[in-house]
């Protein structure tokens, strides 16, 4: 309750020595009218130019890294280009989603500092999504196994609906447990626990209404094997 983290570009493109003291001096003064509750500053860190561009490059290699990693994980598991481009994809919503949110909570007043932790968070949020999309996959496969010749989507549809509540159930027990380290977690871990509440609701969406229409859109005439085909073929033999 009586530490505030302070953030500020004032000087950030200055590196040179005395730049910093010029900083503090300003902070200091900025908080004379305070001086009866004796503030003192207790860290501080700068983040310059250059370590900024290298923590964004970082980050994008690192992000990129995990979705193509996770590309081959689904392609060797399910053996299927299409599984692998559908959990992709929903990935990349899931990630651009969070990021946008993020700007667009800056404009409304709430920022969020993109840093290590922020990208941690996101790493974590492509982590839990894909967790979550593999479980309607596995079910996918298990159904088609079992019925080679039905059709894609009414299959895909039945996985859904038989790993709803599932889904459900995890994203709201996540949910719950991130909104309280949002609330009680201190500034430190607030854009953390933000990328994970937004996280958890837009996994669990995209799991269902982007990766799996993407799978079934993907097939395309091979997602629509004999379940007319049998029904003409019932019909003729009748």
């Amino acid at each position: 309750d009586n530490k505030l983290k302070i953030t500020t570009s004032y000087l950030s493109d200055d590196e040179s020595e005395n730049a910093d003291n010029v900083v503090r001096t300003a902070l200091m003064k900025g908080l004379e009218k305070y001086k009866d509750q004796n503030p003192q500053v207790l860290s501080s860190a700068k983040v310059g130019a250059t370590i900024a561009d290298d923590i964004k490059q970082t980050s994008l290699v690192s992000i990129l890294l995990s979705l193509g990693g996770i590309f081959l994980y689904i392609l060797i598991r399910f053996k299927k280009l299409q599984f692998s481009l559908g959990a992709i994809v929903a990935l990349a919503h899931d990630v651009l989603i969070a990021i946008s949110l993020t700007a667009i909570m800056q404009l409304l007043g709430f920022t969020y500092e993109i840093d290590q932790v922020y990208i941690a968070a996101i790493l974590t949020l492509v982590g839990y999504s894909i967790n979550d999309t593999v479980v309607v996959f596995d079910r996918l496969r298990e159904f088609l196994n079992d019925s080679p010749k039905s059709n894609v989507a009414d299959t895909i549809n039945l996985a859904i609906n038989k790993t709803f509540s599932r889904t459900i159930i995890t994203a709201a027990t996540v949910f719950l447990v991130t909104l309280v380290l949002f609330i009680f977690g201190g500034e430190v871990l607030r854009g953390f626990s933000f990328v994970l509440l937004v996280g958890v609701v837009f996994g669990s969406y995209s799991s269902i209404f982007i990766a799996s229409p993407v799978v079934v859109d993907l097939a395309g005439k091979k997602g629509k094997t004999s379940t007319e085909e049998s029904v003409k073929a019932k019909v003729a033999v009748s």
